[in-house]
């Protein structure tokens, strides 16, 4: 028999299927109960509202995300091949969560809850620090961080209409060279 972290976990996972295939219109208790093969009181016990469940899933996210990022950005070499190491992560992470992370920010924002609002305010902040700080380290304008979140966004919402999984590759491996060759000529930058 699970218990704790593990059921805990199961419970997450569940609710992030769900949330992936349908939306969060589709995530229900009951639903996320019967996936894991538990009773929807089962489930309450370790989430005891729709939105403690919501704020789980944020914490998981931030996890997944911005553990391996901060590490990146803090390993040593050049902060351009750092930038592209954080960047590279970042939308590999978004597409092998077929989206979710995009999808779930977006909706999430939208339920009125302050405490889920200042958890999704903290993962774009954190995340937008580090790309700031590579940036400036390089020389270059911190506004340009915009860039490489619009990019990880712009394939999430390609992944989630089904477009070409190839041109979501293509994407990867033309746009983000470029981008960084741009940056790296203005004001000397290290990307030549």
């Amino acid at each position: 028999m699970k218990t704790g972290p593990s059921r805990q976990g199961e419970i997450l996972a569940e609710a992030m299927r769900i949330i992936r295939a349908g939306g969060l219109g589709a995530l229900t208790m009951k639903k996320v109960a019967a996936g894991v093969g538990i009773s929807e009181p089962a489930a309450y016990r370790y989430f005891p509202s729709k939105e403690a469940l919501l704020i789980g899933i944020v914490k998981k996210i931030r996890s997944a995300l911005l553990g391996p990022i901060r590490e990146l950005a803090e390993a040593s070499g050049p902060a351009a091949t750092r930038l592209e190491s954080v960047v590279r992560h970042h939308i590999r992470f978004v597409l092998q969560q077929d989206g979710l992370p995009v999808l779930f920010i977006v909706e999430a924002a939208s339920r009125g809850n302050d405490e889920l609002l200042r958890h999704l305010k903290a993962i774009v902040r954190d995340y937008m620090r580090i790309l700031e700080g590579l940036l400036e380290e390089m020389g270059q304008p911190k506004e340009l961080a915009t860039l490489f979140t619009g990019m990880a966004a712009s394939l999430a919402i390609r992944r989630r209409l089904r477009m070409s999984r190839a041109a979501e590759a293509g994407s990867v491996e033309t746009l983000l060279p470029f981008v960084l060759s741009c940056i790296g000529d203005r004001k000397g930058g290290e990307v030549k």
